[in-house]
């Protein structure tokens, strides 16, 4: 029985190390292959840090009306512009993440064009914003292909002219805007890329100065090409 029992001994821990050597075996042969492709656990998923800033193109087309004679009637504001966005989101599907956006166009010196006058420089820069939530979407999630939709909260802003008897031109209203671009992945979870987005907006304001009611409407459109830096 001695022998037979060693002899059983010896074959049931065969396997044991058959099954040890195995794995370590297993293990060795992942670690280079996964050494080989470290871009191979790149995925837009989680949480979205989105950075945005370039350059580009905006106008405000005005309506008003009231008892301010330098600005009755249509004028408007056009010419390039410096464009910058943050978007903070969550991945709530594979390769579509919802949360906030905060668009800014800023024109540093605009001109006001009216229609029955010569064009007027404004001494402040003018500044254009869109807080609204968004969706970013990438059809392929491990790729750099990407769009974006926001809708929100839209308003202007810019100084009058010395002698005007508003304040300030601008409104605040409700408007949109779409991106579309792509990336390329240079960290871990980095990436960066370009994109082009627009934006349209409708707003308007009331202002009552010295018992005077002054009304503005206007149509807000801008247009940028962007440097886009991407945490996921």
């Amino acid at each position: 029985m001695g022998p037979r029992v060693s002899d059983t001994g010896r074959v049931r821990s065969a396997p044991k190390r058959w099954m040890s050597g195995a794995v370590v075996m297993a293990l060795l042969g992942l670690a280079p292959s996964a050494a080989a492709n470290p871009l191979s656990y790149h995925e837009h998923d989680g949480f979205l840090l989105r950075l945005s800033l370039g350059a580009g193109s905006m106008l405000l087309e005005r309506d008003t009306t009231g008892q301010a004679v330098d600005f009755d009637g249509s004028s408007s504001i056009e010419g390039g512009a410096m464009f910058a966005e943050i978007v903070l989101a969550t991945t709530v599907w594979p390769g579509v993440a919802i949360g906030g956006s905060l668009g800014n166009y800023v024109q540093a010196s605009p001109v006001l064009k009216v229609d029955t006058d010569v064009p007027r420089e404004l001494a402040e820069e003018l500044t254009i914003v869109l807080l609204g939530p968004t969706v970013e979407y990438y059809p392929w999630p491990s790729d750099g292909w990407n769009l974006a939709f926001t809708l929100g909260r839209a308003a202007a802003d810019v100084p009058a002219s010395p002698g005007s008897p508003v304040e300030k031109l601008g409104g605040d209203g409700w408007g949109a805007s779409l991106a579309a671009g792509h990336e390329w992945w240079v960290g871990d979870e980095w990436s960066a890329g370009v994109r082009a987005t627009m934006m349209i907006a409708n707003l308007d304001t009331e202002t009552r100065s010295e018992g005077r009611l002054f009304a503005e409407d206007d149509l807000v459109a801008g247009a940028a090409l962007v440097f886009t830096l991407v945490y996921q």
